[in-house]
């Protein structure tokens, strides 16, 4: 009879729980950083998304220091062909075209946002100004709409977010008559009819 060697009974080598414990609490730490990351972002936008709302409000009152007020006092403006605009020529032209305006009205539409860190986040924005104002020359209400669509860095401190930067990408700029409005009608009852 020829002798056979028989290999022993594999062994199920176990971890030690204490290495099992922190590998479950690396992956806890992961999901629980992601969370907060995506709760940070989510606030940071709810934050700067505040702001855009109290511009458009301060824009219909043509209050031009409530515009600045979200403003870095290093802000600049790019035009389509990246010439530079700062506050003091921002004020200015605001000046200007609310002088002689009518009525306000602004509405800003974010379309993309990504925080860079927690002080650093960039909007891609829609912003449209509607202004009602008066021709100099014939009298005659004239509505000027302004659709720009831009690219907004944000910076951030635990008070706050300013808008450092705006490079305009692409403008557009029309100007059209504005609507006669029709005049109103005095209401009437009218009776029930007799047969019902």
């Amino acid at each position: 009879m020829a002798c056979q060697v028989v290999p022993p009974p594999p062994t199920t080598s176990r971890v030690p729980w204490s290495v099992q414990a922190a590998g479950w609490l690396a992956v806890l730490i992961v999901l629980i950083t992601t969370a907060q990351s995506a709760s940070a972002e989510a606030g940071a936008r709810a934050a700067i998304e505040a702001e855009y709302h109290r511009v458009c409000e301060a824009a219909s009152l043509k209050f031009i220091d409530g515009i600045l007020l979200c403003r870095s006092p290093l802000f600049k403006e790019l035009s389509t062909i990246g010439q530079p605009q700062d506050l003091v020529q921002e004020r200015k032209n605001m000046q200007q075209l609310f002088s002689a305006a009518l009525t306000v009205d602004e509405t800003i539409q974010v379309l993309s946002f990504s925080q860079k860190d927690a002080h650093h986040a960039s909007c891609r924005v829609q912003d449209v100004l509607d202004v009602l104002s008066l021709d100099p020359e014939t009298r005659e209400p004239v509505r000027v709409i302004v659709a720009s669509t831009a690219q907004d860095d944000w910076v951030g401190d635990g008070s706050g977010w300013q808008e450092q930067c705006r490079r305009i990408i692409d403008q557009r700029r029309r100007q059209a008559a504005a609507p006669v409005a029709a005049p109103a009608r005095k209401a009437t009852a009218v009776p029930p009819s007799a047969g019902q």
